[in-house]
């Protein structure tokens, strides 16, 4: 019954180890191959700029209508 359960939590371990360094090659190859692509996927983005502080390229020459 000991050994039975003994190989199961080995078989386990195997099986999760065997997965944790299969994703870690994968990702070292990717690295490799691809570059910066995980980096700039969590890379941290940029606050988005409110659009009371947005000004669009030529708006200074478009008339206004007073109301």
């Amino acid at each position: 019954m000991q050994t039975q359960l003994m190989e199961t939590m080995m078989q386990g371990l195997v099986i999760i180890g065997g997965l944790t360094f299969s994703l870690a090659a994968s990702l070292l190859i990717e690295e490799l191959i691809f570059g910066r692509i995980v980096r700039l996927a969590f890379a941290r983005r940029p606050k988005p700029v409110p659009s009371s502080q947005f000004s669009v390229p030529g708006s200074q020459f478009v008339k206004r209508s007073k109301q």
